[in-house]
């Protein structure tokens, strides 16, 4: 913690730790098989202490499932800049992208929900949809490039799926199921090069 950040009230510091065990528990149990009872001696609180912060299972649930979407939001997060080339701009979307799929954490997030995602998708379907959504992040400044005209009029929510979709076949699927390792400094360069260049080979404004 640096200087600047300002301490946890003790009432935060247990609801993080709640969180945390939330995480540890559901990435090793799963969801239906943990209880609050669990989630209480994890983080060495009182259950009374979680229903404080969390009145139900599904309600902390869906407070890590937002922790992750803000994840993922301010990794995409990139004002657009008319003087700049697309393809700096684009390097920059694409090398923050990457850098959220090295987090340990945000892996781990990942696993719980997209488990939970396949045995209760009724608590993730309406926070999915906001992933999805061409509305933030990257999806803003696919509209922009369009709107000046950089980009050829296309579906952005289709565009926005293409370009993270490319990363996340490398970076994040093959840790996600299979537990690689990332790829070494020079063979991301290399890859966010390539993903770069097709996805402007294929939607940039020759006009």
């Amino acid at each position: 913690m640096t200087e600047c950040e300002k301490p946890l009230t003790r009432s935060e510091q247990k609801r993080l730790d709640v969180l945390i065990a939330a995480v540890t528990l559901f990435s090793e149990e799963g969801f239906q098989s943990t209880s609050m009872d669990m989630i209480a001696a994890e983080a060495e609180v009182s259950k009374r202490t979680v229903y404080n912060h969390f009145p139900s299972k599904e309600a902390l649930f869906k407070e890590i499932l937002k922790d992750l979407i803000s994840r993922i939001r301010n990794a995409t997060e990139i004002p657009y800049q008319a003087n700049l080339s697309l393809k700096s701009q684009l390097q920059m979307v694409a090398l923050n992208e990457v850098e959220l799929l090295k987090d340990e954490c945000f892996i781990q997030l990942s696993r719980v929900c997209i488990a939970e995602s396949i045995h209760a998708p009724e608590l993730v379907a309406n926070e999915f949809d906001q992933v999805n959504s061409s509305n933030f992040g990257f999806g803003l400044w696919v509209k922009a490039a369009i709107k000046d005209k950089k980009l050829i009029d296309e579906d952005p929510m289709l565009m926005v799926q293409q370009f993270i979709g490319l990363l996340k076949e490398v970076f994040f699927w093959p840790q996600i199921f299979l537990g690689e390792a990332m790829p070494d400094e020079q063979r991301i360069k290399t890859i966010v090069d390539r993903t770069v260049n097709m996805f402007l080979s294929g939607y940039q404004n020759k006009e």
